[in-house]
């Protein structure tokens, strides 16, 4: 994925720094446009700011299914 997001922001270099990890998958348009806007908001790198909202989101999650979870 991070390849993919590099070469859609314009920084096919950079992408070659990282391994392709994500299987290819692709963004629609209107997740990428929000991702970059908040990535720019943030200061940050578009695919620093993914990286950082998908471990931020699978954290909640865990701690969400586990609070979900009945007590034994």
């Amino acid at each position: 994925m991070r390849d993919y997001v590099l070469e859609c922001i314009g920084e096919p270099d950079s992408a070659q720094e990282h391994p392709r990890e994500g299987g290819g998958l692709q963004l629609s348009p209107d997740t990428l446009k929000a991702a970059q806007e908040a990535a720019q908001a943030a200061g940050e790198p578009v695919p620093q700011f993914i990286e950082r909202a998908v471990v931020t989101q699978a954290k909640r999650d865990k701690v969400t299914r586990s609070l979900d979870q009945p007590q034994k």
